[in-house]
């Protein structure tokens, strides 16, 4: 495709022509949309960006990278609950999408820091719970910020392991200045 080449050129202005002149001949192309939501990306347009992400899942609910990049816009907008879905549904085409994972990785770990911050310990470990569910439990590849981010908020639950982790943590911290003094 030419659009590809002048996206790769660094002429995205060019590649959205190009992908535009390719859609004119055949619309149902999830791949050309795909491809005009990056070039639109890199001209600066963020809204024919999320405006060709939504057309290439429209052509093909399939499309992983699309849902995948959908999702990131979403959340860039303050939607994140939808941005939470696209990856699900990126996840659902295809199930081993890295970048899908890391995302959904990310964003269940900020939004159970929230809960918790708020003192909503249960709905935190309740967000934890499914992000492992769906990221395939305590063995999936990546999920170990996960599992360490329940332990914490299930020790947050109970005021005995919650001294206990911070005296921990405080002394953890005191070794290393300690290390730190003496190097």
């Amino acid at each position: 495709m030419r659009g590809v080449a002048h996206r790769e050129a660094a002429q995205p202005k060019k590649a959205v022509e190009a992908f535009r002149r390719a859609l004119k001949m055949n619309d149902k192309d999830a791949d050309a949309y795909y491809q005009l939501a990056l070039a639109s990306a890199s001209a600066g347009d963020l809204a024919a960006e999320r405006t060709a992400l939504e057309d290439a899942v429209g052509a093909d609910a399939n499309h992983a990278d699309a849902w995948t990049n959908l999702g990131s816009v979403r959340g860039e907008a303050g939607d994140f609950s939808g941005e939470k879905a696209a990856y699900e549904t990126a996840l659902e085409a295809k199930p081993d999408h890295e970048a899908a994972r890391d995302n959904l990785r990310g964003i269940s770990l900020i939004a159970a820091r929230d809960k918790a911050r708020a003192g909503d310990y249960a709905g935190a470990g309740a967000v934890l719970t499914d992000a492992l569910g769906r990221l395939g439990g305590e063995e999936g590849a990546g999920n170990a910020q996960l599992v360490a981010a329940s332990a914490q908020i299930e020790a947050l639950q109970d005021p005995e392991k919650a001294r206990a982790m911070q005296e921990a943590a405080e002394e953890a911290r005191r070794a290393t200045v300690e290390e730190i003094e003496e190097f």
